[in-house]
């Protein structure tokens, strides 16, 4: 009987894996640990593909907000926006600094991100979202997945896969989806959305 490839959607989110308390602070011990757990269960199931995702926690939400890069381009801010953030009434400078700095420090976490994941012995392969996405309004318009796409299907079926991506992609289907973030108190170490912790 052939093996039946599944894909599954996995999100740790940003006060997981850092410390949300302190700006630019990873979690190195839990994304180590995380990173084993999931070289476990891709071991224990060859059949599975894994598209990871993860939060920027006190990484990217620190510029985002000093920025204000939520809010989208300066020219479709309305004049008197409270939420201008460090965009100057006079120009776009300062917003299109903001937007490289979010992206820089998403990029650092990603590297802890995949450098965990290598050590796990894990060839992870990282997609960043601002290199294939548009959104308008703070929804995705359009999501150019070819290059996730390629990568997937060119390890399909062979023995040692590259079976791990860190971006999810609605065109490669999931068949499950589990988001995992720091816990309340009381909940243990990881809980899922949905369970009441």
């Amino acid at each position: 009987m052939p093996m039946i490839n599944e894909v599954v959607f996995l999100k740790l989110g940003g006060s997981l894996i850092t410390d949300k308390d302190a700006a630019y602070t990873p979690r190195l011990d839990t994304l180590k640990n995380l990173a084993l757990e999931i070289k476990t269960v891709l071991d224990s199931a060859p059949a599975l593909s894994l598209i990871l995702g993860h939060g920027s926690g006190s990484f990217g939400h620190v510029a985002a907000k000093k920025y204000g890069t939520r809010e989208g381009t300066p020219l479709r801010l309305p004049p008197n926006s409270p939420n201008l953030g460090g965009v100057s009434q006079n120009g776009d400078w300062e917003y299109w600094q903001g937007f490289a700095e979010v992206r820089y420090q998403a990029a650092e976490l990603n590297r802890f991100v995949v450098q965990a994941l290598l050590e796990a012995g894990i060839p992870a392969l990282p997609f960043p979202p601002s290199a294939s996405m548009i959104s308008d309004n703070r929804k995705v318009i359009h999501h150019n997945v070819e290059t996730i796409r390629l990568s997937m299907s060119r390890w399909a079926g062979r023995s040692s896969p590259p079976r791990m991506s860190s971006l999810f992609s609605r065109s490669n289907s999931p068949s499950r989806a589990s988001f995992w973030r720091a816990s309340k108190p009381g909940c243990g170490r990881t809980s899922r959305r949905g369970t009441g912790c």
